[in-house]
């Protein structure tokens, strides 16, 4: 992949998870089932660039990101969620805006390890949604969750 492969796929992944409905199956898949967001919107963009993330190469991954996710991600995500619990619509807590835009920037430190991992996968044949259901399989094999989980998602990130 190029050098640009971090901007495609944070640009890929800032529109699908703006595409309605994807956000809420993203926030409900990482709630109820314990799947990385951007695992999710990775498989996506690799889908879109005719590749598909194997069971092997989601464990590579998990390997690589668990510290970040661990140390970093996580506990802003919970710190967030906590101050938005805080506030309400009028006055939301003084901190939570910052604290989102922090969660956001570590989200995207994030893609980009990942985009440079998306080197080491091969092109496949197959349309974007038969790409992303394979890698899901995969994701969900590792997961020990049932695929039918992510349906929903699938077809909703390969809608036009």
């Amino acid at each position: 992949m190029s050098e640009n492969a971090t901007d495609r796929l944070w640009d890929f992944a800032v529109a699908a998870y703006g595409k309605p409905g994807v956000a809420d199956l993203c926030l409900q898949a990482q709630d109820l089932h314990e799947f990385d967001v951007n695992m999710l919107l990775y498989a996506a963009w690799c889908a879109s660039e005719g590749r598909v993330v194997g069971a092997e190469h989601w464990r590579q991954l998990d390997e690589l990101l668990e510290p970040w996710r661990a140390a970093v991600v996580r506990p802003l995500r919970g710190q967030r969620r906590q101050w938005g619990e805080q506030g309400n619509d009028d006055a939301p807590h003084p901190l939570y805006e910052r604290a989102k835009a922090v969660e956001l920037e570590a989200e995207r430190q994030q893609l980009a390890v990942m985009s440079g991992c998306a080197d080491d996968l091969s092109e496949s044949d197959g349309s974007p949604t038969e790409l992303l259901g394979r890698s899901f399989g995969a994701l969900c094999v590792v997961r020990k969750t049932e695929a039918s989980e992510l349906t929903p998602l699938l077809e909703l990130l390969t809608s036009s």
